[in-house]
């Protein structure tokens, strides 16, 4: 059983001061300076962990595959990152994290590990190797983006990767 009560002004106990008023439109006012609308501040609080499904790929002066939200718990909260264009889409304006690592089996090589903002470079890490042996790189940031500004992990040079477990790219809105 529900129950319906049709009020428009819910009064305080402590005198003529308002407690709650509801207007044509929905808006629900609190102690009246408060407005509480019913589109909601943050979808979901938008967040992503994509991977590369599959083994070795070489990437060179382009943007690594990170083309899975099903291997190894990737997922996409709100739904925001794409699959096709490696890239995540910001859906309301804030402070994101976005953080990549990815292990590279490529030597004597000059490697750029680099975040891009809207298909320009915004952070990136330098990386150097030596050996063929596998090398774990990293980057991880704090950005303040715009409704529809996007990110992207570009490789500068050569990377010989790996996928899976191995390499992620995430983010979240922070607030």
């Amino acid at each position: 059983m529900t129950s319906q009560l049709n009020v428009d002004t819910i009064a305080s106990k402590l005198g003529s001061t308002v407690g709650l008023s509801l207007d044509t439109s929905g808006n629900v006012t609190a102690s009246g300076n408060v407005t509480i609308s019913g589109n909601p501040l943050t979808p979901a609080r938008p967040a992503f962990m994509a991977r590369r499904y599959g083994g070795s790929v070489t990437v060179t002066n382009n943007y690594y595959p990170f083309a899975s939200l099903t291997t190894d718990d990737a997922f996409s909260i709100g739904g925001h990152y794409d699959t096709s264009a490696y890239k995540f889409t910001c859906p309301v304006a804030g402070i994101y994290y976005f953080s990549c690592y990815v292990i590279s089996q490529t030597s004597d090589v000059n490697t750029l590990l680099k975040i891009r903002k809207n298909g320009s470079d915004f952070a990136q890490s330098y990386a150097v190797q030596l050996s063929t042996a596998w090398h774990t790189h990293n980057i991880a940031i704090h950005a303040n983006a715009a409704v529809n500004d996007y990110f992207q992990i570009y490789i500068g040079g050569t990377m010989a990767g790996y996928g899976n477990q191995w390499a992620a790219f995430s983010g979240h809105l922070v607030g």
